[in-house]
């Protein structure tokens, strides 16, 4: 399997992680690789607690160059003038309930989170680029609250942000009651 994995035109330089099958009877983790055409999304159901999600980011102009260089590697076919990676979570393409810190990429929920009317979401600064065929992402859950309910997928631009991503994608995304 191994061999197999190395041939592909995506599959990460040596030295990266690569995605692996969970043992018979497990869910799929949330870094197992995909496609993903569109945006990617978080949403935290009205029940999360403040502090949904975190993503890692490169700090410094060496690590910033490390940072592309290695995505370079990974996306080949991806001009990052022409169509930007995601990088953090959108100030501006959010719902009300949710807020953002650490450079967006946090994410807390701060709605009422009584009834499904109260779900949140939020979208990547950018979309993944169509050019990257195959993306990685990994989502940290920090905390759930006390009746906390999540869901992790993709969305396209104009879908609202008041619901779960799967709402309106569900074979590209996942719920997780945690």
């Amino acid at each position: 399997m191994r061999g197999e994995e190395d041939s592909l035109p995506n599959a990460p330089p040596p030295g990266l992680p690569r995605a692996s099958r969970p043992p018979a009877g497990r869910p799929a983790p949330l870094s197992t690789r995909e496609r993903h055409p569109p945006p990617s999304r978080l949403a935290a159901h009205p029940t999360a607690a403040p502090r949904a999600a975190t993503s890692a980011g490169g700090g410094g102009s060496g690590g910033e160059k490390e940072l592309k260089r290695r995505l370079k590697r990974l996306y080949p076919a991806v001009d990052e003038q022409e169509t930007p990676l995601p990088r953090s979570w959108s100030p501006k393409d959010k719902f009300s309930y949710i807020g953002l810190s650490q450079n967006n990429l946090r994410v807390h929920y701060k709605g009422h989170g009584k009834t499904p009317k109260d779900a949140a979401s939020v979208r990547a600064t950018h979309p993944i680029p169509a050019a990257c065929g195959i993306y990685y992402f990994e989502v940290k859950i920090v905390s759930k609250g006390r009746d906390g309910y999540m869901g992790i997928g993709l969305s396209a631009q104009g879908v609202n942000m008041n619901r779960l991503p799967d709402c309106c994608l569900s074979n590209l995304s996942r719920k997780f009651q945690v």
